[in-house]
């Protein structure tokens, strides 16, 4: 997995908006990691996935990951095509 083929794998934003909504999070740690920069969505699906745990949602956010070719999450987000980047991971994720 590359960058840019998570890029061109992105299903777009109305497939996004289906997947994000798909997760109720309701937990403070959802706006422990807005306050850090992450998107609301991207948030509330991280949040989801690591088990409504801060310290592990800012983690991931910060940690180097293979598939993002050794760059984190918050660094890819910065770049242009970022967002899609990561929602086409976060997508993939299990």
């Amino acid at each position: 997995m590359t960058l840019s083929s998570l890029e061109y794998d992105y299903s777009g934003d109305s497939e996004w908006e289906d997947f994000s909504s798909s997760f109720s999070v309701d937990c403070a740690d959802l706006s422990a990691l807005t306050k850090t920069g992450v998107p609301k969505d991207i948030a509330k699906v991280v949040v989801w996935k690591l088990g409504c745990n801060k310290e592990r949602a800012i983690h991931w956010v910060d940690k180097k990951i293979p598939a993002l070719e050794g760059g984190s999450p918050r660094q890819v987000m910065s770049e242009e095509k970022g967002i899609i980047i990561i929602r086409s991971l976060l997508m993939k994720m299990p």
